[in-house]
Parts: structure tokens; C-alpha cells; sequence
């Protein structure tokens, strides 16, 4: 009696974080090398993922204006809009990074202490499978990965101004202070907070609240507010009187 064999393809390098065999290892080999590798091509050119961070950026981006829009079919642009930029933000990218385990794949020289280090690590592979299997198959994995994480808990946490506010500074590389201006009781031992905001040495809000916390909110939600109705953080104008929020979260 003849025996058959059946032989199994040996997974590929990639395979088991992809979900399918990729074609060439080595752009995925780049996409997970950080810049404090100082790696080199054969043509002595810098060899890290930065680049492939600019384009997974940009993917990610389509894919998740697709993924919101089927998601919430009744909800209007201004929702869609807000919760798209949430699902995209640093934060957001780093948590799905962790629940794909990417970790066991980069290569650095630092500690992974910084903020921004898995979310562009997550976005140059995406970059990565999209110059190595397409687009549809950066859309079916970039959509996998966003079941990781609990989409309605982002939305829950929508009106953070404050993180917000610090999330576009962060990228802006500019310095964004809170100053507690006033703290006073009122009317049934009730407390009340001031606190102004100021983004590059400008101030561009102020806001009250009975926490410190809420007063933080509604200034940085002022400054939002300004710096979106300026499109930038170039501005000379002081606050007035009319940039006063007020909130009563706790």
C-alpha cells in the first residue's frame, strides 16, 4: 500500500500577524525597523519605517471614513467626522497595536516608552501591506483590526477638549499650558475654578467649572473652537470676555 504524504506549506515570515502569506518579507522587515536602528540599504540610504508611515497614514484614513460611514448610516457628517478622528488619533492607533501584539515584531534600540511609537509602527505596516498585496488587503486588515477595540467607548470619550487640545499641539510641536486663575465657594459650599489656556505663549481661552478638570475642559474647548476657526496657532489677538465657557461637569 503506497503511503501519501500531505505536505503543509511552511507560514511565511509575516503570516501569523497578517492573517495570509505576504510576497516579500522585506518590506514588511522595514516597516518595523525604527529610526534608532540607523539601518542602511545596500545604496547606503536610510532604511526605516518613516516612509511607510506616510503612506499607511493615508490609507487608514480612507478606511476609516468607509468604516464609520457603514457603521452609523444614520448619523450626520459632523458625528462621522468627530468619530473617524478618533478612531485614527495616536492613542487609538497605539491600543490596536497592542492588541495585534506588533510588539514582537519591532526592532529599536529605544524602550517603547513613547506615545507615538506602535501607532507609527502600525501605520507603516499597513503602508507595508499596501504596496505589498494592495489596497484590498490593507482595507480587510485594517478593518479586523478595528473590531479589537470597543468603538462606542471612543465615542463615550468624544468630548475630551482637553486631550484633544494636547494631541494637536503634540503635532504642531508647540507648548500648551493651563493656569488656574481663580478658586472660590459659592452659594452651598459649591466651588468654582477659572482657568485660562495658553497654546505657543498665546492665550486663547478661558473656562469655568466646579472641578479644576471642568474648567480645563471648557477652556481648552474655547481654544479649540479658535484655533479650528483660525486654521492655525499663529495668532496675535488676546482672548476677550466673549472666549468665557462654562460647563458643570463634575
Amino acid at each position: 500500500m503506497k503511503l501519501l504524504k500531505i505536505f503543509r506549506r511552511k507560514p511565511t515570515k509575516y503570516q501569523q500577524l497578517l492573517g495570509f502569506p505576504e510576497k516579500d518579507p522585506s518590506i514588511y522587515d522595514r516597516a518595523f525597523s525604527h529610526k534608532s536602528m540607523q539601518l542602511k540599504d545596500e545604496n547606503g540610504k536610510k532604511c526605516n519605517n518613516e516612509r511607510l508611515e506616510f503612506l499607511g497614514d493615508a490609507v487608514i484614513e480612507t478606511v476609516a471614513s468607509e468604516y464609520v460611514y457603514q457603521l452609523y448610516p444614520n448619523r450626520n457628517e459632523g458625528f462621522l467626522t468627530q468619530t473617524r478622528s478618533f478612531l485614527v488619533r495616536r492613542q487609538t492607533l497605539n491600543l490596536i497595536a497592542g492588541k495585534i501584539g506588533l510588539h514582537k515584531y519591532v526592532i529599536s534600540k529605544q524602550i517603547f516608552n513613547s506615545d507615538n511609537f506602535m501607532g507609527n509602527a502600525f501605520e507603516a505596516l499597513i503602508g507595508a501591506i499596501y504596496i505589498d498585496k494592495g489596497f484590498e488587503s490593507a482595507r480587510d486588515f485594517l478593518l479586523r483590526s478595528f473590531t479589537t477595540i470597543k468603538i462606542e467607548q471612543l465615542i463615550r470619550k468624544q468630548e475630551n477638549y482637553k486631550s484633544e487640545l494636547l494631541e494637536y499641539a503634540q503635532k504642531k510641536r508647540v507648548k500648551v499650558l493651563f493656569n488656574l486663575l481663580d478658586e472660590s465657594k459659592l452659594e452651598n459650599n459649591v466651588s468654582r475654578f477659572k482657568v485660562d489656556v495658553t497654546v505657543d505663549g498665546t492665550n486663547l481661552g478661558q473656562g469655568i467649572g466646579k472641578s479644576k478638570r471642568a474648567a480645563e475642559q471648557a477652556a481648552a474647548k474655547v481654544a479649540l473652537r479658535t484655533l479650528k476657526s483660525k486654521q492655525c496657532f499663529n495668532t496675535s489677538s488676546k482672548t476677550t470676555s466673549r472666549n468665557m465657557a462654562s460647563t458643570t461637569q463634575p
